[in-house]
């Protein structure tokens, strides 16, 4: 009757959460990542997921759905820091993540929901075989024994027992956050009708601002592509006149070919009629030169020179 009883997102979800990787700071991490999010310790795990049903069910029973964010939608998950206090200096390793997002819909406008325990800043006892245990658990023999040198004390996070409800805006373009904490355990049932009214006033904000920030995000956007538009039309102009540029210099030296061929040539007719004027081994001799220098010249066609020459258009 109790599992009939609980909100559909949590229903035989703790074993779920129980099969879990090492945490350094007591809160789990379970392998499975398409559930619910909360995030507590196995020891506040039943807190957890009774203080979640009771928001749950606050938020239903006034008409508002609480789901799992539709897949491939484009619902973000903010960021949650465990710790009760954040240390800017300290170093946070990073906290399991559902694969999508919780989310309340107020009316048509949803809001993204975390519940976890906080961890706090403890003075932890090293006791051997790599294990470390809170100092305020240790009797006096204890402390002790343990005050020789090859043990010693840390300050680590650990979880603490309260729990901490963070909202935020699930979509991109906005960034809102709201914090519930807990000031002892146990008083989260009695936070849940002010974080519902605080929820309901916050959903028709948000709305405001999420269509705002659309409406400049389409603006934006249209800008960016007309400033696109006139870029790829400048890089096409200045494509289209090197490709000019490159074919009139290609043209006028294949121009200059001709008439550097047409030099030659003429150069050639005319020693070859001055050698038809000599006579016997002086004609031979001269013939013979000219072969020679015919052959260092070459004897490039210059029309082939033009007939492989591209146009403006035809230049890729």
């Amino acid at each position: 009757r109790v599992v009939e009883r609980c909100h559909p997102l949590l229903v035989g979800v703790k074993p779920h959460f129980t099969k879990t990787r090492d945490s350094d700071t007591g809160i789990l991490r379970p392998f499975k990542r398409l559930m619910v999010d909360i995030l507590s310790s196995k020891e506040g795990l039943d807190a957890a997921i009774g203080a979640a049903d009771q928001l749950f069910q606050a938020l239903t029973a006034r008409g508002h759905r609480v789901t799992i964010a539709p897949h491939g939608g484009q619902s973000r998950r903010a960021e949650v820091d465990l710790r009760e206090a954040p240390r800017k200096d300290h170093y946070v390793r990073s906290a399991w993540s559902p694969e999508r997002p919780t989310l309340v819909y107020i009316g048509e406008e949803p809001i993204g929901l975390t519940l976890f325990e906080m961890t706090e800043a403890t003075e932890m006892q090293y006791v051997g075989d790599s294990t470390y245990v809170p100092v305020s658990s240790l009797s006096a023999a204890q402390l002790r024994r343990y005050a020789q040198s090859q043990y010693w004390t840390s300050t680590q996070d650990r979880a603490s027992g309260r729990l901490r409800l963070q909202a935020y805006c699930p979509s991109w373009r906005v960034n809102w956050a709201q914090q519930w904490s807990e000031a002892k355990r146990g008083q989260f049932a009695s936070m849940v009708p002010d974080i519902v009214r605080e929820l309901e006033a916050a959903g028709p904000r948000l709305a405001v601002q999420v269509e705002d920030a659309r409406i400049k995000a389409e603006e934006e956007r249209r800008k960016w592509e007309e400033e696109d538009r006139r870029r790829r039309e400048a890089e096409a102009r200045a494509l289209q006149e090197k490709r000019r540029q490159e074919a009139r210099k290609d043209l006028i030296a294949a121009i200059a070919a001709w008439d550097e061929a047409r030099v030659v040539a003429e150069y050639f007719a005319e020693v070859e009629r001055a050698a038809q004027q000599l006579d016997g081994d002086e004609r031979q001799r001269l013939l013979h030169r000219i072969a020679l220098a015919k052959e260092l010249v070459g004897n490039d066609n210059p029309l082939d020179q033009l007939l492989s020459w591209k146009a403006p258009g035809e230049r890729g």
